[in-house]
């Protein structure tokens, strides 16, 4: 400019060196400023605008509620934070970043923390907190039936328990470690494994048990089943004998069990009893002796052995005199 120049304000605000200010305005208001500017020769100019101040609106921090997660395995937690409309946010506590309107985090420990959020516009800021406990899945622990022998008296099935503990709770089931589609290993239902036995086996069994995420635990045990075999009578062959006098007939009688669990062997037809190995009888008259003995185990498993005991008791000598 050539000369000296002045400028002089109409309206709101003040001229300040190279400018004008509008100190403390009252939201929701708009100003209208004339600025005429002379020099010394009479010249002029003139700059007329308008400035408007809009309402003043609140940020509001929007966070995420307290988390309790359950992660499978590691990865990047995102939540979403906001403070309202031309509001920005950051973490100013705690780990984590905001991002495009979102906490983010990488988890791949367990772990328990909290976080402060700070949304921030031109005139009013607000602040907020959440907590996160983070909890990596472990792997579940089997719980199976230890090697073990059991007796049955008859052939049928027999169920075990199987599953597993789990620190995280999410223990899902057991099965059987391969495909068995013949069912030489038994099956699995209800939490427990079952084999139906028909007779004397030992069966090995591979168990996997898994949780919702997949995660497994592994696994074995070995079953000997006895299925109970019936006692074993002696065979008797029919028997004759000659007795002077009425005296103790007695016949080896001793019933073989495999199993080891006879219980008793005992007379159910003819004459005599069973005792420490042998049958007895008595006769007192000269006869033929129908007998069957009976032996049976702890089942209920029986044998019988019948034979025949033909007796000739002594008759005394007749005299005879010759006649007078």
């Amino acid at each position: 400019m050539d000369g000296a120049t002045e400028c002089y304000l109409v309206g709101a605000g003040e001229l300040v060196p190279g400018g004008w200010q509008n100190v403390n305005p009252k939201p929701g208001t708009s100003v209208n400023v004339h600025i005429v500017c002379a020099d010394t020769c009479g010249d002029s100019c003139v700059i007329d605008f308008t400035r408007n101040y809009p309402e003043r609106v609140p940020v509001i921090c929007n966070a995420p509620d307290n988390i309790d997660t359950l992660l499978c395995q590691p990865t990047t937690l995102s939540l979403p934070v906001s403070g309202g409309e031309n509001s920005r946010c950051s973490v100013v506590s705690g780990p984590g970043e905001v991002s495009q309107g979102n906490w983010t985090y990488y988890a791949d420990h367990d772990t328990s923390f909290c976080v402060t959020i700070r949304c921030l516009s031109l005139c009013d800021s607000c602040d907020a907190a959440f907590c996160v406990t983070v909890d990596m899945n472990d792997a579940p622990v089997c719980e199976l039936p230890n090697d073990t022998t059991i007796f049955l008296c008859a052939p049928g099935t027999v169920c075990l328990p199987i599953g597993a503990t789990d620190v995280n709770g999410n223990f899902s089931y057991c099965q059987i470690d391969y495909d068995d589609k013949g069912g030489s290993l038994g099956y699995v239902v209800n939490g427990q494994w079952c084999y139906d036995v028909s007779q004397d086996v030992v069966v090995t069994v591979p168990i996997v048990c898994y949780d919702s995420c997949g995660t497994v635990c592994r696994g074995g045990f070995t079953v000997t089943f006895d299925v109970n075999e019936p006692p074993v009578c002696p065979v008797i062959a029919d028997t004759s004998v000659f007795l002077c006098e009425p005296s103790p007939v007695c016949i080896p009688f001793v019933g073989l069990d495999r199993d080891d669990n006879l219980v008793s062997c005992d007379v159910v037809s003819g004459e005599g009893t069973v005792t420490q190995g042998n049958w007895c009888f008595t006769p007192t008259a000269s006869g033929v002796y129908n007998v069957t003995i009976r032996c049976t185990d702890e089942c209920g498993a029986t044998c019988e052995e019948s034979f025949t005991l033909t007796v000739n008791l002594n008759d005394p000598p007749e005299c005879h005199s010759p006649s007078n």
